[in-house]
């Protein structure tokens, strides 16, 4: 099963597929899943600034529960908020919408725009791409998610818009030196 956001500028929708049962269908039109869309000026040195307004970025799958469903994390490119919906409301072709189904998760402070997000499950921590900041930041996802839960794990002006983040699976980076005395730190 996957969940694809349907990133062209301003299209808040979210693609679902499966590949055991061979189709797909969106989830479109609903009020929260139209996160309030903050104009951003990405700031990349003192002679360029770019304004933009996006949509959806990608979806990044959390935890499973008891039933084996998961909280499926969004956010808007141009937005500092970050929402949460379980797969069990994806996955169902019929949902109609339910505001108690949908929920923000938090805010991650000013010009703390994102291009994407992933999950450290060992450690529960969550890396983001700062577009605006030029850095990578982390949550422990056991905190509340508000700007003084934010860390800065590294932050470069050579650091242009950055458009992908990944954990290192293979260990040459540890995550936990990277948010070793950041608020992200489990001890």
């Amino acid at each position: 099963m996957a969940y694809h956001p349907n990133s062209g500028l301003m299209l808040i929708t979210l693609l679902r597929s499966t590949t055991i049962k061979n189709d797909f269908w969106t989830i479109e039109g609903v009020p929260s899943f139209q996160p309030i869309i903050a104009e951003s000026y990405l700031v990349y040195d003192d002679y360029f600034n770019y304004q933009l307004l996006a949509g959806l970025a990608p979806v990044v799958l959390g935890y499973s529960d008891k039933y084996g469903d998961r909280t499926a994390y969004y956010f808007s490119i141009a937005s500092t908020a970050q929402y949460a919906v379980s797969t069990k409301v994806l996955k169902d072709q019929r949902w109609t919408y339910n505001p108690n189904d949908l929920r923000i998760v938090g805010y991650r402070g000013c010009n703390s725009q994102i291009a994407s997000m992933v999950i450290d499950f060992t450690f529960q921590v969550a890396f983001y791409a700062e577009l605006q900041s030029n850095k990578i930041t982390c949550w422990n996802m056991n905190k509340p998610l508000n700007p003084d839960n934010i860390g800065v794990v590294f932050k470069s002006k050579n650091l242009q818009y950055p458009a992908q983040i990944f954990i290192d699976s293979r260990g040459y980076t540890s995550v936990r030196d990277a948010i070793h005395g950041t608020v992200c730190d489990l001890n």
